[in-house]
């Protein structure tokens, strides 16, 4: 943020079309009841004279949804995307966000926007969870279904940085900086040149993957001992490299980060981004270019406890405002479950 301030790049957003009669009260009640329970969604980043960032976490307090009626579908598509892109500020926080878009007496958009910065794909599928169930409990004058958390995100920082020490981190530091030895930024060719600093502006492209070429994908990894993400991350790196002309460069892949089981409940940001050497030396056939990014990935995964954050301190990566440090392509393989509806909800829920 501080490195590039006021963007909305790193929100983010989920969405879900309600229908039916909408409890107002009752909706209120749940935001407030998992705001409260989670520590992370209280957080602000005052910073100190010289610059250093510094958590304060609130008191619980009645959330503030936003409102706002539509003219249709269009309309509340752009009322959702504005809130969406709205930026936070990490000082003065919250960082939340929430807006209830009307567009029928029976037809409601919930979204709730979240920082990265205590959040990730995993929390999001939590917090809509845990709305939900909220939500279902007090419409029916029931009581609050959650439990008390058994651990807040500040006790597995805590213990994350206790188990980061010694040889430990000295051991995951080596490794790294073995790995990303003299790696070059990745360089795709462009129309026009790259901005000064890095803006973010640019645009989505959605396509789908048929189930008949999933199931191959699949069993040609299985064929030689490899994930679909294996093969999805060596057909991607192949495609780089043919079109910026490269075959050394990393390209960034997220894990969950969640170790334990007490973590799968908490919403905070447990992501880390693993940089992914592409290794195309030698004109390799597409079955020894898995065969390497297999073993790549494996020795990746068994030294994933490193946050990639620290990673480019520790290795004191060059920091270059017009691009991301280390890998400049990402291949994220989302396979956590979407969060499920009550199934006694009083509403039909819809992404």
């Amino acid at each position: 943020e501080q490195f590039a301030p006021g963007t909305a790049a790193y929100n983010i957003p989920v969405a879900r079309r309600l229908r039916g009669p909408l409890d107002r009260p009752a909706l209120q009640r749940a935001l407030d009841a998992v705001i409260a329970r989670h520590e992370t969604l209280r957080s602000r980043y005052p910073a100190t004279d010289d610059g250093r960032p510094v958590l304060e976490i609130a008191a619980p307090a009645p959330f503030v949804l936003r409102t706002a009626d539509a003219d249709d579908e269009e309309h509340a598509a752009r009322l959702v995307d504005e809130l969406g892109a709205l930026p936070f500020d990490l000082v003065t926080g919250p960082l939340i966000n929430g807006l209830l878009v009307r567009i029928g007496a029976e037809d409601h958009v919930l979204l709730l926007v979240v920082h990265h910065s205590v959040s990730d794909g995993w929390s999001s599928e939590v917090l809509v969870s845990e709305v939900l169930r909220g939500y279902a409990a007090h419409a029916r004058d029931e009581p609050d279904p959650l439990t008390e958390l058994p651990v807040q995100y500040g006790d597995f920082a805590l213990w994350q940085r206790e188990r980061l020490t010694g040889g430990r981190l000295r051991d995951e530091v080596a490794y790294w900086g073995r790995e990303l030895a003299g790696v070059r930024p990745l360089e795709l060719p462009t129309t026009r040149p790259r901005p000064e600093h890095q803006t973010f502006d640019g645009a989505g492209y959605g396509f789908d993957v048929d189930r008949d070429l999933l199931d191959r994908l699949t069993a040609l990894g299985k064929e030689h001992g490899a994930t679909v993400h294996m093969v999805l991350l060596a057909a991607f790196q192949l495609v780089l490299s043919r079109f910026s002309g490269q075959r050394d460069f990393a390209v960034g892949s997220p894990v969950a980060g969640r170790p334990e089981p007490e973590l799968e409940g908490l919403i905070g940001m447990f992501v880390n981004v693993l940089a992914l050497r592409a290794r195309l030396d030698g004109d390799p056939a597409f079955t020894e270019l898995l065969a390497r990014t297999r073993e790549t990935c494996l020795e990746a995964y068994a030294h994933q406890e490193l946050p990639f954050a620290q990673l480019v301190s520790e290795l004191n990566v060059e920091r270059d405002v017009s691009r991301s440090p280390v890998f400049q392509a990402v291949l994220a393989v989302q396979n956590y479950a979407s969060a499920a509806p009550d199934a006694e909800l009083p509403l039909h829920v819809e992404p």
